[in-house]
């Protein structure tokens, strides 16, 4: 059995949607993120459905950032598997004219041949030929591309080797020649027939063919060969008016004859069928990087921590609001004058509760957080210095100024419960001033209870509120409901009463 190689999963993965998980994606203005990274509105797409869904698999998360370090390394490599990839369109191209052609011969029963019949019959035998030569001319470009790479991922160091195999069996250059004598010999003048260094590859037993093994470059015979492989048959002809059984036998055998072809073709173009599937998430990679240089962020590929939940990130920005500010002011690097701030929770962190004076940054460090997260989980570079990130089951925010039913308190209640339906451990759950439609004392309460939820179900919940008293209440409800892990509270640093953008521990 052939491998499949794929560039982004080493594992089958699998996402589900949801009505909140796509809210979350609009809380955080995703999108906009995207589509401030790059200008290719296919690419847009593709990334924005990869990043909704974080990938928790993290032998798949390993699996990018390593073929993503091989494609750093090697500069030229992933424009190198690109324009390989070129030539297995014109195969796909090929493959789709032949099929119609192919149909048609293999349903033939054997009657009297038209002209036009034979000339389908030799048309689809030809194109499958080349074809052939088409999936092995990009096993050899493969091979001679990995030749002088410096190769560390897994991935890499497999495919490299399967190709070098391939391209070096004796019997991948026997395949070659044949399909290069069937490509380009092949007639009306000797129509149907069988050549004879086709004898290797597809016999002839009472004018009938032995049946495909699982390995292209041979087949298993149903009988034992009938006449001696030392004497030499060029063709099997016949004259179309006055041999019709002949005729009839080598149509059975151009049926056969094509059917191989056909499953060569699909066996040897196997294994590369999905590479082309994650170009996309390896250029968005390489554009992401320079646009952190243009906006002066620093950036890093994160570690990943599969023991408890940990999200711990030195000098995180906001690539959101980078981009923004960029926009604005085309002579000034965000990185040059926003406000860095660390985000620790580490893995005995139930909740981190951040309050503070309007435009203090809040909204920022919140959405800094989570789309760190998604693109972490994704295996691209994020914006900090140091990051070491859980994969979580669901990233899920909810930034109140953006939900159009914020002005009643029931419909926040209803929204905001819908992530219960949702959650699981390890979740994050990003807040901004929720429940502001109602008396303060009632908000905080309802927040409260939401949080030590979530701590029962150990999730984490980072939020942003201006409702006081939630130390007490969470206090009691710890208490009360015995969830485990550290509730953390941070405050917006103030100096001579300004705000400087930083966040501290509230150690009040």
């Amino acid at each position: 059995m052939y491998p499949e190689f794929d560039l982004l999963y080493k594992n089958p993965s699998k996402t589900e949607s949801s009505k909140q998980l796509e809210m979350s994606m609009k809380s955080l203005l995703l999108d906009e993120v995207v589509n401030g990274v790059t200008v290719d509105i296919i690419l847009q797409k593709k990334v924005f459905a990869l990043l909704s869904h974080p990938e928790q698999d993290v032998a798949n998360l390993i699996w990018r950032k390593e073929i993503l370090e091989d494609f750093r390394r090697n500069g030229s490599l992933l424009r190198e598997f690109e324009l390989i990839e070129k030539l297995n369109l014109k195969l796909e191209e090929s493959l789709k004219i032949v099929k119609t052609s192919a149909a048609s011969v293999i349903t033939t029963t054997g009657g009297r041949s038209t002209t036009s019949d034979r000339e389908s019959s030799i048309f689809t035998v030809q194109t499958l030929a080349d074809c052939i030569l088409k999936i092995l001319e990009i096993y050899e470009q493969y091979n001679k591309t990995f030749a002088k790479k410096d190769l560390r991922s897994e991935f890499m160091i497999n495919m490299s080797k399967f190709v070098k195999e391939q391209v070096e069996n004796p019997a991948f250059n026997e395949l070659k020649a044949v399909a290069a004598d069937l490509a380009e010999s092949l007639n009306l003048n000797t129509s149907f027939v069988i050549l004879t260094k086709l004898d290797k590859y597809v016999r002839m037993c009472d004018c009938e063919m032995f049946k495909l093994s699982s390995d292209p470059y041979s087949y298993e015979q149903q009988s034992p060969p009938m006449r001696d492989k030392d004497k030499m048959v060029i063709s099997i002809g016949f004259d179309v008016e006055s041999d019709q059984q002949l005729q009839s036998l080598a149509e059975r055998s151009m049926i056969k004859l094509v059917s191989f072809m056909q499953s060569i073709t699909y066996q040897l173009k196997k294994p590369f069928d999905k590479i082309r599937d994650g170009f996309y998430f390896y250029d968005f990679a390489a554009i992401l990087e320079r646009t952190y240089e243009r906006l002066g962020l620093p950036q890093c590929t994160p570690e990943f921590c599969t023991e408890g939940n940990r999200f711990e990130c030195k000098n995180i920005y906001d690539l959101w609001f980078s981009l923004k500010q960029a926009q604005k002011n085309k002579n000034e690097r965000p990185g040059d004058v926003l406000v860095p701030n660390d985000a620790i929770f580490d893995k005995d962190c139930a909740a981190y509760i951040i309050t503070g004076k309007n435009n203090a940054g809040k909204t920022v460090f919140l959405r800094a957080v989570g789309i760190i997260q998604l693109l972490g989980q994704a295996a691209l570079p994020v914006p900090c210095t140091e990051a070491i990130i859980t994969p979580v089951a669901g990233v899920y925010a909810y930034f109140t100024a953006l939900d159009i039913g914020q002005g009643r308190f029931e419909e926040e209640v209803e929204t905001v419960s819908g992530f219960l339906d949702t959650l699981k451990p390890n979740d994050m759950l990003l807040f901004n001033e929720v429940y502001q439609s109602t008396s303060f004392d009632e908000a905080a309460i309802a927040l409260s209870e939401f949080i030590s939820i979530a701590a029962l179900y150990k999730a984490r919940v980072i939020s942003v509120t201006h409702l006081p008293d939630m130390k007490k209440h969470l206090g009691d409800l710890q208490e009360k409901l015995g969830f485990e892990g550290t509730v953390l509270y941070a405050k917006a640093e103030e100096k001579d009463g300004v705000s400087t953008h930083r966040f501290i521990p509230d150690m009040e």
